[in-house]
């Protein structure tokens, strides 16, 4: 496969051909989405084909869990930190900037999306993540005709997402989505043609034919082809340096070749609900019996017993107040109601503990019919982590790759600086070159529940008590707090230390926070007592002065030790008074 493919014929083959090689993998993801959609149940016969005549149940078990799912991981802590290991003081200042920026970056791309009515980039993603098993988008860096710098991200849908692997990475990936006519011709400005009854999807006539539409990029051009293969935007360099894509799945299982008969294709990038899939079927089934049986109970079949047997009831005899007419050796009788063995309920009782097994636990619903201890709760609760870890992990791959092909792009010297006040992104100017300094920054989500923050603070705590801390300040901040920019967080510390180190900081504190509250008697209280505190400072200065100097002349007089003026003496007298 040639790096670079810039003809349409060539662009559709190769869509074409990645395709088919992995529909059983884009099936499996349609089946999937159709399970999150609660997609009413439909029961088979051992043939496949349809059982009418029965009541069907279909459970919200999948959309419950995958909107569990989601809403952790989109909710996850998420940490950006530059190893702080043997840095400097310059070095860290740097990485604090290279902090800042890539926190600017989300925000933007975020605004972005917003801004064309999707939900948050996070939102989507984990999505994406959770429902289709991968997670993808384009990562790119444009300059506007007005020479400002736009910084996109856009989420696509990996079922309809194509791509091919080399040696070193993605060799091209497209985007094929549908549109109309007259959004083509509106985007582009590019009519497609009349010919395209073969092509189109659902209406065929006029501005309302929808056709399929190839956004294309290999390592240096982005071209947009329709299915007919008419060019909606020529070969143009996209300035990435590589394919700005980034495509993730999720998981452990790799993209493997095997027997013929054996589909490992649709084992690639799992979604959640890979191990109740057929599973709900089943309970579903079992839960639709239980629904017709039970409804069969609200009018169970009669039977009308007359002489010739030709009696029927005019009248409902379910209805309240119903009169029924009968002869002489007339009978109405309810037959038995069918009911299931005890070992169908144990069956279904048997697949719902199946169901929870390949999701997560009901407790973690806050579904608990009795009292459980806080170990009890927790061991249940770590059933969570081979849910979510494989998820958090493809999740923090995917912002690692796609930031870092911003990052590249931007220190690439073709983009305006972005400032400080670019949208309200950026905390601070941000320069190509301040930001090819940083070091690299390592993304990491964290899923937590509400006590984590208890605890974290609690470990803290405790790594720091002692005469001897067990780890440096520097270490807590970075690797069990994970706050931003520990270095300016440590300084307010200090400062704060500072304004309550000695009684004269703690009455300047005093007295400017009663001048900036309107408390001007207490503000001048303070002052007066701030300078009394400073005067009787340097009296002993003064008297230290002299001390250090007696036998040694000027020469033995301490320079750090500062001169007391006649001025300044006449004032601490007048303010200590006699014997003060």
């Amino acid at each position: 496969m040639p790096t670079n493919i810039n003809e349409p014929d060539e662009i559709i083959r190769a869509v074409g051909r990645h395709e088919e090689q992995t529909r059983p993998l884009r099936d499996r993801m349609e089946g999937d989405f159709r399970l999150y959609r609660l997609e009413p149940f439909q029961e088979v016969d051992g043939y496949g084909h349809p059982v009418e005549g029965f009541r069907s149940y279909t459970s919200n078990a999948p959309q419950v869990y995958a909107d569990k799912v989601i809403q952790w991981i989109a909710r996850a802590e998420f940490g950006v930190r530059i190893p702080q290991a043997g840095r400097t003081g310059a070095q860290r200042a740097v990485d604090a900037l290279k902090e800042k920026w890539t926190w600017g970056l989300m925000r933007s791309v975020d605004r972005r999306i917003q801004q064309r009515m999707e939900p948050p980039m996070r939102d989507l993603t984990a999505f994406h993540n959770v429902v289709r098993g991968m997670v993808a988008g384009r990562w790119l860096m444009m300059n506007t005709a007005s020479g400002e710098t736009v910084v996109d991200m856009t989420p696509w849908d990996p079922m309809h997402t194509y791509w091919s692997v080399g040696t070193e990475g993605l060799d091209w990936a497209c985007y094929k989505v549908r549109k109309t006519r007259g959004e083509i011709r509106s985007e582009y400005g590019v009519d497609i043609g009349e010919d395209i009854s073969t092509l189109t999807v659902g209406a065929q006539d006029g501005d309302d034919a929808e056709l399929e539409v190839l956004d294309f990029y290999d390592r240096t051009h982005n071209t947009v082809v329709a299915g007919n293969g008419v060019v909606l935007k020529r070969p143009t360099p996209h300035g990435a340096g590589r394919v700005p894509v980034v495509i993730v799945p999720v998981g452990p299982v790799p993209l493997v070749q095997a027997d013929a008969a054996v589909d490992s294709v649709s084992d690639y990038g799992e979604s959640v609900f890979k191990s109740n899939r057929e599973i709900y079927d089943k309970h579903n089934l079992m839960m639709s019996i239980f629904l017709e049986l039970a409804a069969r109970a609200r009018r169970p079949p009669l039977g009308v017993k007359s002489r010739d047997g030709r009696k029927t009831l005019d009248e409902d005899p379910y209805m309240e107040g119903t009169t029924i007419s009968m002869s002489e050796g007339d009978e109405v009788q309810a037959f038995p109601l069918l009911k299931t063995t005890q070992d169908a309920a144990d069956l279904t009782g048997r697949i719902s503990g199946e169901v929870q097994r390949g999701s997560i636990p009901h407790s973690v619903y806050g579904e608990l019919q009795f009292q459980l201890s806080g170990f009890a709760i927790n061991t249940l609760r770590s059933g969570l982590d081979s849910v979510l870890r494989p998820r958090l992990i493809a999740e923090a791959s995917f912002y690692s790759q796609g930031l870092e092909l911003l990052t590249e792009q931007y220190v690439s010297g073709r983009f305006s600086a972005l400032m400080g006040t670019a949208g309200a992104s950026f905390d601070a100017a941000m320069t190509p070159d301040a930001i090819s300094r940083g070091g690299t920054p390592e993304i990491r989500l964290e899923g937590k529940l509400p006590e984590d923050d208890t605890a974290k603070y609690a470990q803290a705590r405790m790594a720091r008590e002692g005469e001897v801390p067990l780890l440096p300040d520097r270490w807590i901040y970075d690797n069990i707090l994970k706050i931003r920019d520990a270095d300016n967080i440590e300084q307010a510390v200090s400062a704060q230390v500072a304004r309550r180190g000695t009684p004269e900081s703690l009455m300047l504190s005093s007295m400017i926070a009663s001048a900036d509250q309107g408390d001007d008697d207490y503000a001048r209280l303070y002052e007066s007592e701030l300078r009394l505190a400073r005067m009787r400072k340097l009296l002993e200065l003064q008297a230290l002065r002299e001390e250090a100097g007696e036998g040694d002349g000027e020469a033995g007089r301490s320079s750090l030790v500062p001169e007391l003026t006649e001025a300044e003496r006449l004032e601490v007298l007048g303010l200590v008074g006699p014997g003060g």
